[in-house]
């Protein structure tokens, strides 16, 4: 199943992307992500790749 693929009936695909806060494994660094079904989209890294001129 490729990553962003969500099996039907997920409480969690597009039409339904909750934000929060997650840090990553032995990083106390936290950031701003998208869960899309078991998986989370990093949105500031996602605004640095598209060229965001508002990403830090």
């Amino acid at each position: 199943m490729p990553p962003f693929e969500v099996p039907e009936g997920d409480p969690f695909g597009p039409h339904n992307l909750p934000y929060g806060v997650f840090s990553r494994a032995g990083s106390p660094e936290r950031s701003v992500g998208v869960r899309l079904g078991d998986h989370v989209l990093d949105a500031g890294a996602a605004a640095v790749a598209l060229g965001s001129p508002y990403a830090a």
